[in-house]
């Protein structure tokens, strides 16, 4: 899992900042074996022990040749030599993902950051797509400055085009595309929403929303395509098929297996919540309880994912919401069992804005 949303708490008073276009395939082998999360435990209280220490002599571990940078090898075994060859600091760096806002100049390199993002407002001061280019560039320089030199991926929210991009073309929300029901109109949008961001230096895009939303009254409910179960499969599909198919025209690198990468969220039942039952400052429905069986998560929450799994999706973000009141940042069955094994996915996972930290607490505190 890639932990994003993260903030620093610190506004950044360096103009240009995030990281470059590299190979989506790549990234996503190196970042899903990246699962791991480091808790301290520290104990207080009682009387104080010097522990005795002894010195042992220095162990020198011979980890063979460097393989993990010649494209000839198997991504397998290159993510295998990368993995033996990283302390516990940078795989904790490499799965952390912070705001574009949020980062001063250094920070990549200093906590071997794997990804910057960047949403609403997160614009270069130069809001072009040269200075989008630029900013990227600059963050990737620090990412391959690191010390074993792992490329940074950048994602953006770009959920109805490329919209945070001065004069973008912005498409009608997925609420107006599920009104049309056109899957070849919804492909051809996520093909020129990769086109727009690919252009700015970004390879990732955190759309779309595969919601089947059933109370209209959660106010996020334009991000979703409908209330219908096939259509939001349909087009969720044909969005993210146009958004990752790499054409014969286009200008591929060697190896490059997508033209952009799409993220299929929030996994899973959000649009699905029950009045009230949100634990999030006053909110109602937004990030609350879905408290639905499992028969009727299966048959009316679920197909979009197997849709999207079935034409490529790389990438699922997780859900604000919970199901029968674990959050579902925490909800191992139907993230590593549903998910994962039943239905094929073999991405790796982010989470929404910050949500780790509040999964967290609130699993641990409910009642």
């Amino acid at each position: 899992m890639l932990i994003g949303g993260f903030d620093t708490g610190r506004k950044s008073n360096v103009p240009t900042q995030p990281p470059s276009c590299f190979e989506n395939k790549i990234m996503k082998r190196i970042l899903s074996f990246l699962f791991l999360l480091s808790f301290i435990l520290s104990a207080c209280g009682g009387q104080t022990v010097t522990p005795v220490v002894t010195a042992e002599p220095t162990k020198i571990i011979d980890l063979g040749p460097v393989i993990y940078t010649d494209a000839s090898q198997p991504v397998e075994a290159r993510v295998e030599d990368l993995l033996k060859r990283m302390t516990l600091d940078e795989k904790i760096g490499q799965m952390t993902q912070v705001e574009k806002n949020s980062i001063q100049s250094g920070d990549i390199t200093k906590y071997f950051i794997g990804s910057i993002l960047s949403g609403g407002g997160g614009v270069p001061v130069n809001n072009t797509p040269q200075g989008w280019y630029e900013m990227v560039e600059e963050f990737q320089f620090e990412a391959l400055d690191t010390r074993l030199g792992i490329p940074m991926i950048y994602g953006v929210d770009a959920v109805h085009g490329h919209g945070n991009l001065l004069n973008a073309t912005v498409f009608p929300h997925n609420l107006g595309l599920g009104a049309a029901n056109d899957p070849e109109l919804v492909e051809k949008i996520g093909r020129a929403t990769s086109e727009e961001i690919l252009a700015t230096g970004i390879p990732w895009s955190f759309s779309p929303v595969i919601a089947v939303v059933q109370d209209v009254r959660w106010g996020r409910t334009y991000e979703g395509f409908s209330e219908n179960t096939q259509i939001v499969s349909s087009l969720g599909a044909a969005y993210i098929k146009g958004m990752q198919t790499l054409e014969a025209s286009d200008a591929a690198t060697p190896g490059q297996s997508l033209l952009a990468l799409a993220t299929a969220k929030h996994f899973i039942g959000d649009g699905a919540t029950i009045w009230g039952s949100s634990r999030t400052e006053n909110y109602k429905l937004d990030q609350g309880n879905m408290q639905v069986p499992e028969t009727v998560l299966r048959e009316l929450y679920l197909p979009p994912y197997q849709s999207a799994v079935e034409v490529g999706a790389l990438n699922v973000m997780t859900s604000f919401s919970s199901w029968k009141g674990t959050k579902m940042h925490a909800e191992q069955y139907l993230v590593n069992e549903v998910l994962k094994d039943e239905l094929g996915f073999n991405g790796f996972i982010v989470s929404d804005w910050r949500q780790w930290t509040r999964s967290i607490l609130m699993t641990i505190m409910r009642p």
